[in-house]
């Protein structure tokens, strides 16, 4: 390997930052590497699409921009697979009906599934979209994929079902289901959901006799159907009889504890989960830090506090504003207000809390002088945000 490839293959290595990713890919293009050794363009590409600091706009551009990549069904089934995971789903079409009229591009096995669940994710995503467009383009998508002889290919089967049940043709994705020579855990899971999400119960009943074994996966959306259906005493019994349990089993179980304002059981199924060594993720500390703000329960919410010092996690985002609103409700604002203070990235939310919690505790002064820093700070206020100020602006006139 030259030493301008070995350069860039270190540069992608060790990049974890989006400035660091546009480095490599300058260097690359004046470089010229990347038409010696195609895989580090492939490799800027994945990582574009898929690190949490990438770019898919990013990534789009240099897809576009790389007649190599235009050409390759794997740089293909990368931006599939990247647009069917976000919020742009739809942008999939675009791509997948770019390599059928190419015809340039062979589509593999790996194509369908991510257009399909692209197409399933559609009709989620857009609140509005149209369930019979995105079905019947599915349905074509099928039958090219039969005619290309993957029918018993399972992947592609397992995405027919998610796709089939998404867009409401629940009956398609039976068909395809009891078609199924091997069903894997996920056409069970999948199955079961679908009948789950539009309350047939009686069909999701009737498959879950119908299982040999079920795994952690289907036990947590049985969970999750339990707590939906409000009947937590339910989901603990279904989480109590399970043998082998992952963080989203005890996550639905906080969750759901903390829907129905049980908040003491919430918190005593944390410490179970804590004694069982797995390890809380940021769902899980945003569900348990607000039942501790509910009931004041400071000494478990300071502790929580210092495991995520400790772990070095992140006081960012969801987990700092239920930080900061539990200290606010909590009544302790000097270290509602060092959280804050310490965040780098503040939503409305967090403002709303600090400002509120100011308000309630006298200190009328200060939530007008923070609703002023929001304005100059550039930050939209809600409705909650003007009831705050409107709290403070009453205790100042009474004061």
């Amino acid at each position: 390997m030259h030493s301008s490839e070995e350069r860039v293959a270190f540069l992608l290595r060790n990049a974890s930052s989006m400035r660091e990713l546009k480095q490599s890919q300058a260097f690359l293009a004046k470089s010229n590497v990347a038409a010696r050794l195609p895989s580090l363009l492939f490799k800027l590409l994945s990582l574009s699409s898929f690190s949490p600091w990438g770019s898919l706009a990013y990534a789009r551009s240099i897809f576009n921009s790389s007649s190599y990549l235009l050409e390759s069904t794997f740089a293909h089934n990368v931006m599939l697979r990247a647009y069917s995971a976000s919020i742009f789903p739809t942008e999939t079409l675009l791509i997948y009906n770019t390599m059928c009229r190419s015809g340039s591009v062979p589509i593999d096995n790996l194509t369908f599934p991510f257009i399909l669940k692209a197409l399933g994710r559609a009709v989620a995503v857009l609140a509005d979209g149209p369930a019979l467009t995105f079905a019947l383009k599915g349905s074509e998508v099928h039958c090219r994929a039969l005619h290309l002889g993957l029918d018993s290919d399972g992947f592609v089967q397992n995405a027919l079902i998610y796709m089939y049940s998404r867009c409401g043709w629940i009956e398609y994705a039976r068909l395809v289901f009891d078609k199924m020579p091997l069903k894997d855990a996920i056409s069970w899971n999948t199955m079961f959901v679908a009948y789950d999400r539009i309350g047939e119960s009686d069909s999701a009943n009737q498959l879950l006799t119908q299982m040999t074994e079920k795994n952690v996966s289907l036990w947590n959306s049985i969970i999750a159907r339990h707590v939906r259906l409000g009947n937590v005493e339910a989901a603990r019994s279904v989480f109590e009889e399970m043998t082998v349990k992952d963080a989203v089993s005890w996550n639905s179980l906080i969750a759901g504890f903390v829907r129905v304002k049980n908040y003491n059981s919430a918190l005593e199924v944390f410490r179970s989960m804590v004694a069982a060594e797995v390890v809380p993720t940021q769902l899980t500390i945003v569900s348990v830090l607000g039942a501790c703000a509910e009931i004041g329960a400071f000494e478990m919410g300071r502790e929580i506090h210092v495991y995520l010092m400790e772990k070095e996690i992140e006081i960012e985002g969801f987990v700092g504003n239920a930080l900061l609103d539990m200290y606010a409700k909590c009544g302790n604002l000097k270290l509602a207000q060092e959280v804050f203070d310490r965040m780098d990235v503040k939503h409305v939310t967090c403002w709303n809390s600090m400002i509120v919690a100011l308000a309630i505790h006298g200190r009328s002064e200060e939530a007008l002088d923070l609703f002023s820093s929001l304005e100059e700070a550039a930050v939209k206020p809600n409705g909650i945000t003007f009831l705050g100020s409107l709290l403070a602006c009453s205790h100042k006139r009474d004061w």
